[in-house]
């Protein structure tokens, strides 16, 4: 063979030389996952619409940080990918010829520095604005700031948090790799290997894991149903469910059905406060029972009305309650002093859980309970003449609102149907108060829509907001029905909504309210994750002299009442004093 044949060989061979197709960077990364880790659980660690306990700051980081890590390790390994493929594509556009790699060594060392000293300022940055958004926060709504002390519970449960479910992932990417060998080291020996680990996980998570999880909470609100409120006994009245006569023993109504017919104001306390003469309301509920259907406890209730002769009161109030049954005392006893004891509250109970784990499980639950219990009643009271109807109002707060709208299928519906309505703390994805948002005029905010100029549906935050429209001006007289539903800008259950993952609401685009840190902002994914804490986790606002923060609402809703019920703001005052 000639001496000039042996160039040309190594030149055929040049373009297949691994040296031209970079390696993957596996610490390239993982330093990317990691600076992204620690980014998210700074960046967690920012105000929200309430204040976090130690435990539910911890939480919101330690998630924040996992979901860090996988976007971190998404965007490397696409970049990775990606360079890989540039490379490929550049060597088979010029066969022949040595190409150095799209980034070179020194330039990706160059890039991982700069990423660190941009990824250590940034989390200290975000840490130090955090710390004081979250002390502006606490003070907006009359709490404590955080504590040095609670920062550092919360950055320690993070940690461990962290440390152990990142132990479960290396035990399963573990799995994963020694099933892997033994299948074989091709593409479809891996993809073998990681169905077969993820329908592991995945069958253990859903047959062992959430049944054991949910199983145990039941036990838990089982055991609480069976407690008796503290300083609560049977009541000595026939107008009470569970007392004399009553269809039901004391025992079936649940531990929060117990709470609400021990309670409320007499009819001595009545008078006076008001110093009108008074009579003894009446307050009928109905507790799941032991195996009984939504639909016999409807009829319980049903029964209930008819012993105590609460068709004949002058005011019918429909309550649909909060996943465990509750009532709140605000929303009833200021319709018992206004209208001097002349009523009658009913309330039935849709489950044992706790509100979210209620929705979680089943969102039909308290829309069922609300329009069920309703159209009964409806119907039971559309058989009176028309002279002798009791006055229909309905409420509801948090669940329960988003339950006792259920029977309404647009706003004329529910002005047609009742003479009355306070929502309180409703869910954003209530349909009803949706179509409402969704329609308000333009130029009022998501906050305060206004409707339709204030005739009949008002949207308030605290009772002079009752009176005054959007751009400031006082509304016109507030014609009958009257429809209120109250949300503090605070409050995360209202503000609650899917959307946040990937979309800036309105409420955070406009001017936030006056409890609401003006340093809160839209980050996609964490708003979401951070207000879903807020939602489960968040401190217990205090309450202030004209009402509440977050989900707390005390005085604004005697003001509401009154408002609704065409009576003076002094009254209603009093009255919020005396609840």
């Amino acid at each position: 063979m000639p001496a000039s044949a042996t160039p040309a060989v190594a030149t055929d061979a040049t373009p297949t030389e691994p040296t031209t197709v970079p390696p993957p960077l596996p610490r390239w990364r993982r330093s990317a996952m990691v600076q992204a880790a620690a980014l998210a659980g700074a960046a967690s660690t920012g105000p929200s619409l309430v204040p976090r306990t130690w435990l539910g700051q911890g939480i919101t980081t330690a998630v924040s940080v996992l979901g860090g890590l996988l976007l971190g390790w998404i965007v490397a390994t696409g970049l990775t990918v990606g360079v890989v493929a540039l490379n490929r594509v550049r060597q088979a556009t010029t066969p022949g010829q040595m190409r150095q790699p799209l980034l070179a060594r020194r330039t990706r060392v160059v890039l991982q520095r700069v990423g660190w000293v941009v990824t250590i300022a940034g989390v200290g940055l975000l840490l130090a604005w955090g710390r004081q958004g979250r002390i502006a926060t606490a003070r907006l709504v009359g709490l404590a700031p955080p504590s040095l002390t609670e920062d550092t519970k919360a950055a320690l449960t993070a940690l461990g948090l962290v440390a152990g479910i990142a132990g479960m992932v290396g035990l399963i990417w573990g799995l994963w790799r020694l099933l892997g060998r033994g299948l074989g080291r091709g593409w479809v020996g891996r993809l073998v290997a990681a169905v077969a680990v993820g329908l592991t996980v995945l069958a253990l998570v859903q047959w062992v894991g959430v049944p054991a999880v949910i199983n145990a909470m039941r036990a838990s609100s089982t055991a609480r149903d069976a407690q008796n409120p503290p300083d609560a006994s049977a009541p000595t009245s026939s107008l009470r469910s569970g007392g004399p006569g009553s269809t039901q023993p004391w025992s079936a109504l649940g531990y929060e059905g117990r709470r609400f017919v021990s309670g409320g104001p007499t009819p001595q306390r009545i008078t006076e406060v008001t110093g009108t003469p008074a009579q003894e309301p009446i307050r009928a509920y109905a507790g799941m029972g032991s195996g009984r259907h939504l639909d016999q406890t409807v009829e319980t209730a049903m029964a209930e009305l008819r012993r105590t002769g609460a068709f004949s009161r002058g005011t019918l109030l429909v309550v649909t309650p909060t996943g465990r049954g509750w009532i709140d005392e605000f929303i009833v006893a200021s319709v018992e002093y206004l209208t001097s004891g002349d009523c009658a509250t009913v309330g039935i109970q849709y489950s044992n859980d706790p509100s979210w784990v209620a929705f979680a499980g089943s969102r039909e639950a308290p829309q069922q309970a609300g329009r069920l219990l309703f159209e009964r009643i409806e119907h039971e009271r559309s058989l009176l003449p028309a002279t002798a109807r009791p006055r229909l109002l309905v409420a509801g707060l948090s669940l329960g609102a988003f339950g006792g709208q259920a029977p309404f299928s647009t706003p004329q519906d529910m002005l047609r149907r009742v003479d009355g309505a306070l929502w309180i703390g409703t869910p954003r994805f209530t349909p009803l108060r949706s179509q409402l948002t969704d329609q308000r005029q333009p130029g009022s905010t998501e906050l305060l829509p206004e409707v339709d100029t204030g005739r009949h549906i008002r949207f308030a935050a605290t009772p002079e907001q009752l009176g005054i429209r959007a751009d400031g001006s006082a509304y016109g007289p507030w014609e009958t029905p009257r429809v209120a539903y109250l949300q503090h800008a605070s409050d995360p259950v209202v503000w609650w909504h899917p959307q946040l993952l990937v979309r800036q609401p309105d409420w955070m685009r406009e001017d936030v309210g006056a409890d609401v840190n003006p340093g809160l902002r839209w980050i996609p994914l964490l708003s979401y994750w951070q207000t879903t804490m807020d939602v489960v986790m968040g401190a217990k606002p205090e309450p202030t002299s004209t009402g509440g923060h977050g989900h707390l609402y005390r005085e604004e809703v005697s003001h509401a009442w009154a408002a609704i019920l065409g009576q003076p703001p002094e009254r209603a005052a009093a009255i919020a004093a005396a609840v």
